[in-house]
């Protein structure tokens, strides 16, 4: 293969990559901002449990009612952040005003008790639907998907200029 071939075959592979990878973060803003747009209903439900699926992560999970059927929700957030504990009379965990769960790490943290300080089972949550499908829902804040989408922009871009770098270069 020629030097031309190979690199037209890099900026193609990676232009192609870049390019899906830049549809992927177009997709999921679009999605989220249609979901957050049709979700006009609101009412509240309580927390019946939690999930932890690890490293930190808390999700209450909420039971609401509308049209005499119960739905449940998952409280999600636009991101996780691990600390580590500065001093005993600071929380384990906490949400910030931009929708970001802050937990603590390390040998003493307890995400079970966390967990019930921030949201005790059977505390009420406020809960958006949408009317017509009340499946499509979130709890207390819309959600942005903001750091999914500068993760698959922000490398989709890279790649893209990654491809023209490596044609410039191998031309």
């Amino acid at each position: 293969m020629s030097t031309q071939t190979i690199a037209l075959m890099a900026l193609l592979i990676l232009s192609a990559l870049g390019f899906l990878l830049v549809l992927i973060a177009v997709i999921i803003k679009t999605y989220t901002k249609k979901k957050n747009k049709r979700c006009t209903s609101e009412t509240y439900g309580k927390v019946i449990k939690y999930l932890f699926p690890g490293d930190g992560r808390i999700v209450p999970v909420v039971e609401f009612e509308t049209n005499q059927k119960k739905y449940v929700s998952k409280k999600m957030f636009n991101g996780y952040i691990k600390v580590r504990k500065p001093s005993l009379s600071d929380p384990y965990a906490w949400e910030d005003e931009k929708g970001f769960l802050h937990t603590t790490v390390g040998p003493i943290a307890n995400v079970k008790q966390a967990a019930q300080e921030l949201w005790p089972i059977g505390a009420e949550m406020k809960v958006y639907f949408d009317s017509i499908d009340p499946r499509i829902n979130y709890v207390e804040r819309p959600t942005e998907n903001s750091l999914a989408f500068f993760i698959f922009l922000i490398t989709g871009i890279a790649l893209i200029a990654l491809g023209v770098l490596m044609y410039w270069l191998i031309q």
